[in-house]
């Protein structure tokens, strides 16, 4: 009996051990076929887990940038300027504006599209003095649970009445004639430069 269990155990080992070593065979060799991620893939998922502004299409989707000087307008692709920062600094005056600081005051003016449009009229007589910049997006609602405001459009110009200001407009997704307007004071020349300095680089003017 006792040779009957020897003989049994023996013939276990004999199937189950090379079974095993060419099972992990297999898997290392898998392993081997698999790249390891290059510095840039990495570089790339870091950035993207810690990136605030970083949306997918479906959420936030900017389709075109207007940037105008005086009465000069000029069209771009999202894509064309994304190294630039005038993105990300609309983006961050969205998030300021609601909450306050940095010299703004969280007080918001309710307009229509016409009263919009008279400011930027009078801003197109002032030649280079006046300055604007709209980001044009898909009507934007974010989910429930994310801490961000629905929105069409974002828009900063200079104030026509002082170029030392500047105003800040958020069009509604769902009435996309009104949009809530928050004054930024002290922040027209430094909406001047930015405009300046983007089309020098981008335009050669």
């Amino acid at each position: 009996m006792k040779k009957w269990l020897l003989y049994v155990i023996i013939t276990i080992f004999t199937i189950t051990i090379p079974a095993c070593a060419l099972i992990k065979r297999e898997n290392k060799a898998e392993n081997m076929n698999v790249p390891p991620p290059t510095n840039s893939q990495i570089t790339q998922q870091i950035q993207a887990a810690s990136n605030p502004h970083s949306q997918t299409p479906t959420e936030k989707k900017l389709t075109q940038i207007i940037v105008k000087r005086g009465n000069d307008v000029f069209p771009f692709n999202p894509l064309t300027l994304k190294e630039s920062g005038i993105i990300l600094d609309v983006r961050d005056l969205l998030w300021v504006a609601l909450r306050g600081g940095a010299g703004i005051q969280p007080e918001v003016k309710q307009v229509e599209s016409k009263e919009l449009d008279k400011d930027l009229k009078n801003g197109d007589k002032m030649k280079d003095v006046f300055c604007s910049v709209r980001l044009i997006y898909e009507p934007y609602r974010p989910k429930q649970g994310i801490n961000d405001l629905a929105h069409k459009d974002l828009i900063i110009y200079i104030n026509p009445d002082n170029v030392n200001d500047a105003y800040f407009g958020i069009q509604n997704p769902d009435n996309q004639t009104k949009w809530d307007l928050y004054y930024l004071p002290g922040y027209g020349q430094w909406l001047k430069k930015e405009v300046d300095l983007l089309l020098r680089l981008h335009t050669g003017l």
